[in-house]
């Protein structure tokens, strides 16, 4: 970013570690956004004339001097959950990307994936799953973009109303939504009712892999492709006239889903060497 800001370039799109879900494994996510100079007399030049903007972030990364296999392990030392725990709940990280977005009044399409950075402490696991719902929530209080057309938003957990607090508005501009892997806490009729209402001027309309608290949703349309419980669909799209048709769908037990759908990356611990295993030939 910094060369970037050097550079006073007027862009036109930028994709920021963004990567498909297939590619996810050989990139990585932002983490540091928090700490991005994002006055507008340093990069208001370079994103004054942004359209499409593509980001991939996850949670702030918490030291894990356990894993770090450089340093002996007697050597080791755990920075203390009061350290931990104020890197999670730093403000910047999840504020910042609505700041930058302020400075891309002309954005015409956003796109975010926010993936989980599970820490190996339980307790601060709670207060990640806390902080990740701040991500919708400064962004339906941010400034409205009036030229949003499109928004695609992937793997993050939401408040309902959170959310039907940035479709209020954007009404008026957004034209195409894509939601998936969504984990939404609230009420999901209350979501496609608006979006399939006549508040919304939506074009397009694609939902795929959706959670209602802890039960998962599965739509009763016209099938896209086979979901993960054959005759069932955990996708919908729906275009032009279609968009204000009824989505029909029921909920199923997270419970009975044979994996989890939004994916968490974490660092597992090897299991110990059995040092007295004797080899069989």
């Amino acid at each position: 970013m910094d060369g970037l800001r050097d550079s006073q370039l007027s862009l036109q799109a930028l994709d920021i570690f963004h990567a498909w879900h297939e590619q996810v494994k050989a990139s990585l996510a932002c983490n540091n956004f928090g700490n991005l100079d994002l006055a507008p007399s340093r990069l208001g030049t370079c994103l004054s004339t942004l359209k499409v903007l593509s980001v991939s972030m996850t949670d702030p990364v918490i030291e894990e001097p356990k894993y770090n296999v450089l340093v002996p392990e007697n050597e080791r030392q755990w920075p203390g959950p009061t350290i931990s725990r104020a890197q999670i709940v730093d403000g910047g990280s999840y504020t910042a990307l609505p700041k930058m977005l302020e400075l891309c009044r002309g954005l015409e399409e956003l796109k975010v994936v926010a993936f989980a950075l599970d820490s190996s402490d339980e307790e601060l696991q709670e207060l990640q799953k806390t902080m990740r719902r701040k991500h919708m929530h400064h962004l339906a209080c941010a400034t409205p973009l009036h030229n949003l057309r499109k928004l695609d938003l992937s793997c993050m957990p939401v408040q309902d109303t959170d959310i039907l607090t940035f479709f209020a508005n954007h009404n008026v501009s957004l034209r195409e939504l894509e939601l998936t892997e969504i984990r939404l806490e609230g009420c999901f009729p209350s979501v496609v009712s608006y979006i399939t209402g006549d508040s919304m001027a939506l074009e397009g309309i694609r939902l795929e892999n959706i959670h209602e608290s802890h039960q998962y949703v599965l739509f009763q349309c016209d099938w896209e492709h086979e979901g993960v419980v054959p005759g069932d669909r955990d996708v919908v799209r729906r275009w032009g006239l279609e968009r204000k048709a009824d989505i029909s769908y029921f909920r199923w037990e997270l419970a009975l889903h044979p994996y989890p759908l939004v994916w968490y990356w974490t660092l597992e611990e090897p299991p110990p060497e059995d040092e007295d295993q004797e080899i069989e030939d």
